[in-house]
């Protein structure tokens, strides 16, 4: 028994050591994996793509841009069959209101 304990403890030194390979390789792999995703291509809908020019509209303030945002939302409720009533009591001010 004397002259297998120096071969057993290397098979079981390798069988660690491969063990750790393994393990090693698969959290790589994962690793690597989670890195190279890549989105799928997005739906560009028709309300996506309102948004993206509502979006587009300089409302920042000050100097407070918002007519041109109150403008383009007047268009598209107005399209959509509802009457408005802009009526505004300050100089260069724009209010929308549902009639």
């Amino acid at each position: 028994m004397k002259r297998w304990r120096i071969p057993i403890l290397v098979a079981i030194a390798g069988g660690i050591a491969v063990g750790a390979l393994v393990i090693y390789n698969y959290v790589s792999q994962r690793t690597v994996q989670s890195q190279l995703y890549i989105p799928k291509p997005a739906t560009i809908t028709p309300d996506l793509v309102l948004l993206q020019k509502y979006v587009r509209i300089d409302t920042s303030n000050p100097p407070g841009n918002e007519t041109a945002g109150a403008r383009f939302l007047a268009g598209l409720i107005e399209r959509g069959g509802s009457p408005l009533g802009g009526g505004s009591p300050l100089a260069g001010e724009l209010r929308l209101a549902k009639v």
